[in-house]
């Protein structure tokens, strides 16, 4: 696959990279003048260009081909999360802009440990354009500020279908069965550590929230949340064939 470089705006003829993916480009994988590469801007559109120029500050490509569009592909699955500690946090994002998720959002609980500040967050957003840019996807995943379950509501669990993870028992949906058409808008409640609160629990059920496990075991949260994700991910692609 051809190296990808992500360049925000609206591209004419030469295009300038500066910042970290210059760096990427000159230093890191020591392109050259005439060496072909991939743009895209995050929001679906891509180009193929050349490097002209490379200097210490920035790189000078010029556009191969005219910029091409694509709609984002549907499901549109958010990931509504209680933060896991340290790294594992970085790797659930990473992991989750590899396999489709539309956004993540970082939620508070009653038994939440971590909750991201902005240093954070823009910390997390650089390692989801590194995964766009590993991957092939071309529309960026969206990283929400951190947020109560109780404000969740009201931006995100009415426009779709709602699932919480829970452990398993006889009346928790499958995932692989049908869980609604390939438009569909899908909110996945991952809780922390110790769980969802029983209250909170109720609190989405009150929403039509419904239980989802993937696993006959407890898993981590990043375990959890990546595993829901994929399972829907994949329920919705064979829905839609």
């Amino acid at each position: 696959m051809t190296d990808r470089f992500f360049s925000a705006g609206d591209w004419k003829d030469d295009v300038i990279l500066t910042g970290t993916e210059a760096h990427h480009l000159a230093r890191v994988l020591r392109k050259q003048a005439g060496d072909e590469v991939e743009l895209f801007d995050g929001q679906g559109t891509t180009a193929l260009a050349v490097v002209e120029r490379i200097s210490k500050r920035d790189v000078s490509l010029k556009l191969m081909t005219q910029p091409e569009t694509r709609a984002r592909r549907r499901p549109l699955i958010t990931l509504a999360v209680a933060p896991p500690k340290g790294d594992r946090f970085r790797w659930l994002v990473e992991k989750a802009t590899e396999i489709g998720v539309h956004q993540i959002i970082p939620i508070q609980t009653e038994r939440s440990v971590v909750d991201p500040g902005d240093k954070k967050l823009e910390k997390l957003r650089l390692t989801m354009i590194g995964a766009c840019k590993q991957s092939g996807r071309n529309h960026f995943m969206v990283i929400q500020p951190s947020q109560t379950l109780e404000t969740l509501r009201e931006s995100e669990a009415r426009r779709g279908i709602t699932f919480y993870g829970d452990v398993p028992a006889p009346h928790i949906v499958s995932p692989f069965q049908k869980i609604g058409d390939s438009s569909s808008e899908i909110l996945v409640v991952v809780g922390p550590e110790g769980g969802l609160s029983q209250a909170e629990i109720e609190m989405l059920g009150s929403w039509g929230a419904r239980p989802i496990c993937v696993a006959p075991h407890t898993l981590r949260i990043e375990t959890a949340a990546i595993a829901l994700a994929s399972v829907l991910v994949a329920a919705q692609m064979n829905e839609s064939e």
